[in-house]
């Protein structure tokens, strides 16, 4: 009958308005998963839902912020950085993306202000690779080469220091 039809309509819409249900850590791991099986776009929707509920989630903006890097949405990849950051991510644990983001959108000035003190060689080998290639870029080719020497110097080297050193 069509007033069945209405409540069975009315019930569906409701249960479809529902918020999630599984906690923020379910659907964290959710998006990680996505992640690893390379669902971009679902993890992405994931991480956007998370972060709907709980703004100041530093975690998925990390997570949402190197997946826009891994896909060439620089400019978005640079706000959410920033904003895991601003909510308590550690420098270490994003400042080799970062880097590299900001050279990518051409933000020289803010690369090189980029504290490294404390980085492990390999975050740290990025991070001045990224420098140099920025000092390169804009003709300091001075000091283009001491960044590169000491990129390459470290103990663990990442691969886009090894790549920028042979440029």
């Amino acid at each position: 009958s069509p007033k069945s039809f209405r409540i069975l309509l009315l019930v569906a819409l409701l249960a479809a308005c529902q918020s999630d249900s599984r906690s923020i850590d379910e659907r964290f791991s959710d998006a990680q998963l996505l992640l690893e099986t390379e669902d971009y776009r679902a993890a992405a929707i994931e991480l956007k839902n998370i972060l709907r509920d709980e703004p100041s989630n530093a975690s998925a903006r990390l997570a949402l912020g190197k997946l826009a890097f891994e896909t060439g949405a620089y400019a978005d990849a640079e706000k959410e950085l920033s904003r895991a950051l601003e909510f308590g991510i550690p420098a270490v644990d994003l400042l080799p993306v970062y880097a590299e983001v900001l050279l990518r959108l051409n933000k020289d000035e803010a690369l090189v202000e980029l504290a490294t003190a404390g980085l492990p060689s390999k975050q740290l080998s990025t991070v001045l690779a990224a420098k140099a290639v920025s000092s390169f870029k804009s003709g300091d080719v001075d000091s283009a080469e001491d960044l590169i020497q000491r990129a390459l110097t470290q103990t663990e080297i990442s691969k886009f220091a090894l790549v920028s050193g042979a440029r």
